[in-house]
């Protein structure tokens, strides 16, 4: 499995969300007209994940490294200095994708025990331990 954005197109993106996010959960049941346009500025600001196997997309994760007090702000750029990793709206059709995913968030971001770590979970927000991020990944 391989995390690449430059092989899947938006078509792919929408496509595979749809199909996956059949409870609604991860983009709130966005509109296309405002899905679309969000996908390009999380792709934009490195903050998009992708896993594929193959010729097929099997997971979408976005994580972005930010301040605390932004976590309920989605159109705004990472902070690089930012005490906060936030991990949400993630699509998996394939449970070797979730490992995937966290080895992409990690190493994307390697100094990510010293952030604080929030997440999507049904729904709702909730900070983890950094011991349960590298259970994800094992």
């Amino acid at each position: 499995m391989v995390g690449s954005i430059k092989k899947f197109k938006e078509d792919a993106l929408l496509g595979f969300i749809r199909e996956n996010d059949t409870r609604g959960i991860c983009f709130g049941r966005w509109p296309d007209n405002i899905l679309r346009p969000y996908l390009r500025h999380i792709s934009e600001t490195g903050s998009l994940f992708i896993v594929g196997a193959g010729e097929d997309l099997v997971g979408l994760g976005v994580a972005r490294r930010i301040n605390e007090e932004d976590l309920c702000r989605h159109w705004i750029p990472q902070d690089p200095k930012g005490d906060t990793l936030d991990i949400s709206d993630v699509i998996c059709s394939e449970r070797k994708a979730v490992e995937t995913l966290v080895h992409l968030f990690t190493s994307r971001f390697p100094d990510w025990r010293e952030c604080k770590v929030w997440v999507m979970r049904h729904g709702k927000r909730k900070k983890l331990k950094p011991e349960m991020i590298e259970r994800l990944a094992a």
